[in-house]
Parts: structure tokens; sequence; C-alpha cells
């Protein structure tokens, strides 16, 4: 029971974190006007994520096969994504 129990304990420590890490992705920095300045670097909220994790493997494997781009500078946002996609998208349809 003493291991469920610290099992629990250290997954809640990893889950505000990991809450954090999805809110950066999905939102970046929303007061920026330019998309590329609302990307924010992940680095921060995984170096966290990792400290809260301790050394569990799942954790470290998830975070090692995330592209070093995204965790310098940052992805782009959902609604950023979904502009561009629709953008080009328009674009690409008035030629067919």
């Amino acid at each position: 029971m003493r291991l469920q129990d610290s099992l629990n304990r250290r997954t809640k420590h990893c889950w505000l974190p990991c809450q954090n890490l999805v809110n950066s992705v999905v939102n970046g920095r929303c007061e920026e006007d330019d998309i590329q300045l609302r990307r924010l670097p992940l680095a921060t909220q995984l170096g966290v994520i990792k400290e809260s994790s301790g050394n569990d493997v799942f954790v470290q494997a998830m975070i090692s096969a995330l592209p070093n781009e995204s965790i310098a500078e940052g992805t782009y946002t959902d609604d950023d994504l979904k502009r561009r996609f629709s953008k080009v998208f328009r674009t690409n349809f008035l030629f067919i």
C-alpha cells in the first residue's frame, strides 16, 4: 500500500506541471500579435516536469521524443495553425 501511495503522490506532483505545458502549447504567449512571438519555448515547463517526475522512465522517454526546435523555440498555437491551414487551403482552392 505504501508503494501505491508514493506513486499516487508523485503522479499528483507531476499533474500540475503537465497542465502548464498543455496551456503553453495551446495558448503560447497569447498577448503577442505576431505568430512567431506567440511561440513559447517549452524548456522551462519540461524541466519542471522532469524534476517533479523523478527518474520515471516513461516521462523521460516522452520528453526526449520531443523535437529540439519545439523545446527551444516553442510551438505554434492551435488557433495559429488553424488560421494558417485555412489560409493555405483557400489560396490553393482558388487555383483548382
